[in-house]
């Protein structure tokens, strides 16, 4: 849903989830939600190296939403994402405990 959701207001979107039933269901709202940007999705595992290799060379104002499952980001992703230098960063979590370990890791990065 944020990912269609954002396609009106953003040039590029892309969604990424290991889950299929997500990606089919997001692809489902952007065929008849019609966002005047350009929305795609992939599915995969959300690694450090699997964002390596999907993600675009960064290229101009970038904005990330991190919606990791409860046991939180695989290590390395948080310095993957932090490396491409996005204008502005949406982390969300499922439990509070696991904020402050996350921020840490975003001002080490």
């Amino acid at each position: 849903d944020l990912a269609h959701d954002l396609g009106d207001t953003c040039a590029e979107v892309l969604g990424i989830d290991v889950d299929r039933g997500a990606i089919e269901t997001a692809i489902d709202h952007v065929r008849h939600n019609r966002p005047r940007g350009r929305v795609t999705f992939s599915r995969r595992d959300i690694s450090a190296q699997s964002l390596a290799r999907c993600l675009p060379a960064p290229a101009g104002r970038e904005l990330v939403i991190l919606d990791p499952p409860r046991r939180g980001t695989d290590p390395g992703v948080i310095a993957c994402l932090a490396a491409r230098g996005p204008l502005r960063v949406a982390h969300i979590f499922c439990g509070v405990e696991a904020i402050p370990e996350a921020v840490s890791h975003w001002l080490r990065s």
